[in-house]
């Protein structure tokens, strides 16, 4: 269902985002850098899933 690169990918954001909130524990400024660094993906992400519906990503009869 996914491609491989996928999910290397996520297991590659998934440790980055646990080693940099670890890293970030009692720096408030490099706290804010990962808050905004999160913020930020999550925005493209949202915004990306525009597409996924335009070309109707997610339904198993378009092919």
């Amino acid at each position: 269902m996914f491609r491989p690169g996928f999910l290397v990918f996520l297991a590659l954001m998934i440790v980055t985002g646990a080693t940099l909130s670890g890293l970030a524990q009692g720096n408030h400024s490099f706290l804010l850098a990962v808050a905004i660094l999160d913020i930020s993906v999550a925005t493209a992400l949202l915004g990306s899933s525009g597409v996924f519906w335009k070309q109707r990503a997610f339904d198993p009869e378009a092919g």
